[in-house]
């Protein structure tokens, strides 16, 4: 999912990653970023930090069969799951490789798109520079990162959780999102890479989880937080799970946990 060698995922939490949080947060946000990339027939895409290929999928048919989608990430397991569960018959490259120093052409693509990755890169200002280059004169980005987690309340609850029973490195983890949330200093970031007309919109969408407790055990299993749980006894998440359950009692509905989660949005211009 990213360019960072502390979120490396197994084989098999790359799969429940793709099984379990792709459609309870992922997928949503990607529509809502699609939505905003305005694809069209014919057009170059380039999806960076592509994970388990969400944003791909979903961009390979808006540019058909002329056009060409590539997804890009550092991390081989996540593009293992990447290529099984794309379309058979779709055309969709999966390149592996870091998203400061990408393989690939200059001015090769029209869009350069990027879901929820930006915060993890190690350098940002040279992993945006990149996506610079690799776009053509009129070429357009549009990436997404998380607002303050104050904002996000599901993830500040169970993170403050954890602070409380765990430790402060459990915590770090849930919170670790987050991290990149300013709006100045993210306007700041793409437009000392060379982007013009940057324009940073707020976005809403709400997450579903069947239940809280299922929410905290899709995060245990599909996020490094799985390393700092992997030690603690069944008590101690059980103390985990009934503390978050209680703090979310207020998004509780008819189908399960519902949870608004805010975003930046940000759409610019090479």
């Amino acid at each position: 999912m990213n360019n960072s060698d502390a979120y490396t995922l197994s084989g098999s939490a790359a799969e429940r990653y793709e099984h379990n949080m792709v459609p309870a947060i992922f997928e949503p946000f990607a529509d809502d970023l699609l939505e905003l990339a305005n694809l069209v027939q014919g057009e170059a895409v380039l999806d960076v930090a592509c994970g388990t290929g969400i944003v791909s999928r979903l961009a390979w048919p808006k540019v058909g069969s002329k056009g060409r989608v590539v997804g890009l990430d550092i991390n081989p397991k996540m593009l293992d799951v990447a290529r099984r569960s794309a379309p058979k018959k779709s055309a969709i490259e999966w390149t592996e490789g870091s998203a400061t120093a990408m393989p690939l052409p200059d001015h090769s693509f029209d869009v350069v798109l990027c879901q929820h990755g930006l915060q993890y890169f190690s350098d940002r200002l040279s992993a945006l520079r990149e996506m610079h280059r690799v776009l053509g004169d009129r070429g357009r980005l549009l990436l997404n990162v998380w607002r303050p987690v104050k904002y996000n309340s599901g993830h500040a609850v169970f993170a403050d959780v954890l602070e409380r029973r765990i430790n402060d490195e459990a915590a770090a983890t849930r919170r670790a999102p987050f991290k990149l949330s300013d709006r100045d200093e993210l306007r700041a970031l793409v437009s000392n890479a060379g982007f013009r007309d940057v324009a940073i919109n707020l976005t809403t969408r709400v997450t579903r989880f069947p239940s809280a407790e299922a929410m905290v055990r899709i995060m245990i299993a599909g996020t490094p937080l799985g390393t700092a749980m992997s030690e603690q006894d069944a008590s101690v998440l059980q103390q985990v799970i009934d503390e978050v359950t209680a703090g979310l009692a207020e998004y509780n509905d008819d189908r399960g946990l519902a949870i608004p989660m805010q975003g930046w949005v940000v759409a610019a211009r090479a």
